[in-house]
């Protein structure tokens, strides 16, 4: 499933406000399955996002998440941990682009027992992993809690040359932790 080139919103809002209907949790729960995706930063305006979907069953809900900018990756590698221990996941995935590789590293040595998947950021797969996130809203299995999650999906766009981006004024990085776990 592919769109094609169009200055076009991605997400209906609509959509997103149907889909917004999930509760945060703290902490993980016995015989749920989580999966933990991770958008790392370098510091700068950017946002380290950490994202727990739970996917035991359908639809898949968006029930913990960690975003800030402006932090250190040793504070923001912390948190990522903290989810980890709270929501123990059966896999984690990461953007290898920029700091993803030794983020990963780091994260394999502290959590030799969690699975790590590494997902390779590029103008095909950034298509192919947010029209994932378009599939399963549109059949009704994907699930998130209102808030900044629905604000990035709405402001998320697909320029005329096939780019896809926040509007400007918006970032992107909710999104791509979402795409992440939504692949």
């Amino acid at each position: 499933l592919q769109f094609g080139a169009t200055d076009a919103q991605i997400y209906p809002v609509k959509l997103v406000d149907q889909c917004s209907t999930a509760q945060w949790m703290e902490c993980g729960v016995v015989g749920r399955n989580y999966v933990i995706s991770v958008d790392p930063n370098a510091g700068g305006n950017d946002y380290w996002v950490t994202m727990v979907l739970d996917v035991t069953e359908d639809p898949v809900q968006v029930v913990a998440m960690f975003r800030e900018n402006g932090r250190s990756s040793e504070y923001c590698l912390k948190k990522t941990e903290e989810f980890i221990d709270y929501f123990c996941p059966e896999k984690l995935i990461i953007e290898k682009n920029g700091i993803g590789t030794p983020i990963s590293e780091a994260l394999a040595i502290n959590f030799p027992a969690t699975y790590i998947q590494q997902f390779s950021t590029s103008r095909p797969s950034k298509t192919i992993a947010t029209d994932r996130i378009l599939y399963l809203m549109e059949n009704e299995r994907l699930t998130f809690p209102p808030g900044i999650i629905a604000q990035e999906l709405k402001a998320f766009r697909q320029y005329e040359g096939g780019a896809r981006e926040a509007s400007p004024g918006y970032k992107d990085d909710t999104v791509m932790a979402l795409a992440f776990g939504c692949s």
